[in-house]
């Protein structure tokens, strides 16, 4: 059998899962010494947490060292500098590029970047340039 897996952002789960992430912490970094401990500490059943344990993992982007994502730029002086100088603040190392020209005053944009020394969350940094005038439409494409 051919398993799939997602990378889904846990706000779309249901709280045991992320209860159940929890507990398999605590026995790992030893703050639970039995199952019936780490289960009492994140508040969930033992049935939960054995019907889940060996499916659900917890995901740190801090693991990662790529990421690819794209977004969309007005057509307007100085703002593609602005992304670029945003990745540079949280010490992400631009690797490609890819721009499409402008048609109707928009360019979409697809940049991949190695985050190995970031200072932050790749979300953080994704948020920071979602903020920027004349920047939108941020799509995180792959995260290795």
């Amino acid at each position: 059998m051919n398993d799939s897996y997602f990378i889904v952002n846990k706000e779309l789960l249901p709280e045991y899962i992320d209860k159940v992430v929890y507990a398999t912490k605590l026995l790992t970094d030893g703050s639970a010494k039995t199952i019936s401990d780490a289960v009492k500490k994140a508040g969930i059943s033992r049935s939960t947490y054995y019907k889940y344990k060996d499916k659900v993992y917890g995901y740190s982007f801090d693991s990662a060292h790529k990421c690819i994502f794209s977004l969309s730029l007005s057509h307007e002086k100085g703002i593609l500098s602005n992304v670029i100088n945003t990745i540079a603040e949280y010490s992400g190392n631009i690797l490609t590029i890819h721009q499409d020209i402008p048609i109707h005053g928009i360019a979409h944009l697809t940049i991949s970047l190695d985050i190995t020394y970031m200072t932050d969350d790749i979300s953080v940094l994704l948020k920071a340039i979602g903020n920027l005038k004349g920047a939108s439409n941020i799509r995180l494409i792959a995260i290795d």
